[in-house]
């Protein structure tokens, strides 16, 4: 699932939620969650839910898992909001405040890194105010944390942990991110055999030679991207 459609289905769980008048907190409390972060990952897009929490807010919204992926061929596209700020996650300062600690970095320190002043940083570590989604994406990066990485980190990690990992949800997303890769691996593989196929049996003119580089090129971008 690429980020646009991440993206449109996090806002498809966040209309849904808002038509049956829930808030973040009550749907997480349905779900048997923790707190609200991993309700708010979901709908901004930044984490996909598991097949089993999938299935759950099916039932809960009364529509198919199909829908919420975007896979039925007649649902309705939705629009992300006209700003760039998105949502904003709540609860989760304290554990903004031990990581930057951690890292032996200073409230400034981080504010500088993301265009925030000492100020604000405190205010989002005290939970006076929520982290706009936008800054926490600045944040995570500058700590060098996917957002589900930090969720496990701080033991906020609500999704399902295949009994393999024994729990540890770091090995899981290692292995989703492994996944990924070979995916992308097979879709390049195929995609380079069909050219080849095409021109079994010609020459490669250099226009063609410099076709094939820049798809490999944009091909371990990608990867890069997802690792």
């Amino acid at each position: 699932m690429n980020n646009l459609e991440k993206k449109q289905m996090g806002l498809r769980i966040k209309k849904l939620r808002e038509e049956k008048g829930l808030t973040q907190e009550e749907l997480a409390e349905i779900l048997k969650m923790k707190n609200r972060a991993t309700v708010s990952s979901y709908e901004a897009g930044r984490s996909t839910p598991p097949s089993d929490v999938l299935r759950n807010l099916a039932d809960i919204f009364n529509v198919s898992a199909d829908y919420l992926l975007g896979r039925g061929g007649n649902d309705e596209f939705v629009t992300p909001p006209e700003d760039n700020q998105g949502g904003a996650v709540s609860e989760i300062g304290w554990a903004i405040k031990l990581e930057r600690q951690s890292q032996d970095m200073t409230q400034k320190e981080l504010g500088k890194q993301v265009g925030e002043n000492q100020r604000q940083i405190s205010s989002y570590e005290l939970d006076l105010k929520p982290v706009p989604e936008h800054t926490l994406d600045k944040i995570m990066e500058v700590f060098g944390l996917s957002f589900p990485e930090f969720l496990a980190k701080y033991n906020m990690w609500d999704e399902s942990i295949h009994p393999h990992f024994d729990g540890d949800a770091n090995k899981q997303i290692a292995f989703e991110k492994a996944q990924e890769r070979d995916a992308l691996n097979d879709s390049y593989k195929e995609d380079i055999q069909t050219i080849a196929a095409h021109h079994d049996g010609e020459e490669w003119t250099e226009e063609e030679l410099e076709t094939l580089e820049k798809f490999k090129q944009f091909v371990l971008s990608q990867r890069k991207n997802r690792s």
